[in-house]
């Protein structure tokens, strides 16, 4: 079984403030594999396509730059989320769904063929 997946986060399904360039990224992030869902199931095909929009997920996403190649680090102190706003991001985070149900609910889907 053929399947193809895509994720795109809430913002692929709600348009936020201060925003653009996420919200045009990951609304395209959800209209193609839409499209493709719908192309591929009226020709009849066996491939499968899903497309995930989790709210907030407890993930390390706010301290990603220890990801960062030591060659392409910037200098000073790594990006950080200090205002209101990040403490707010934070939190929501730290509340958010356990990365294994949301798992769970990817692997249902894609066996599923849901999109």
């Amino acid at each position: 079984m053929a399947e193809r997946f895509a994720v795109a986060g809430m913002s692929g399904l709600v348009a936020l403030g201060n925003m653009g360039p996420d919200n045009i990224t990951k609304f395209d992030v959800v209209a193609l594999p839409e499209t493709l869902f719908e192309d591929l199931r009226n020709a009849g095909s066996e491939v499968g396509v899903s497309v995930l929009c989790p709210a907030f997920v407890r993930t390390q996403i706010l301290t990603s730059e220890r990801n960062r190649p030591a060659e392409l680090k910037n200098e000073g102190s790594p990006a950080t989320v200090d205002s209101a706003r990040g403490g707010e991001m934070r939190a929501a985070i730290e509340a958010g769904l356990d990365p294994a149900v949301v798992a769970s609910a990817v692997y249902d889907a894609v066996l599923e063929k849901k999109l």
